[in-house]
């Protein structure tokens, strides 16, 4: 089985903390935290990025 990873452009990031923690979580749901980081981090990393990739590894 091959591993998949989804990557895109974020036209509209989120702008405060807990929409961005929100949004993590629901990364984290669909594909897992695949960055090495912790969820609050990740959300925090969210704010600032507009690019994104997420993976679905098996």
């Amino acid at each position: 089985m091959i591993g998949l990873a989804t990557g895109f452009t974020v036209g509209r990031p989120p702008t405060g903390l807990a929409d961005a923690e929100q949004l993590a979580m629901e990364h984290v749901a669909i594909a897992g935290l695949t960055a090495g980081t912790t969820t609050r981090a990740y959300a925090r990393a969210l704010l600032q990025l507009d690019q994104w990739c997420l993976y679905e590894r098996p």
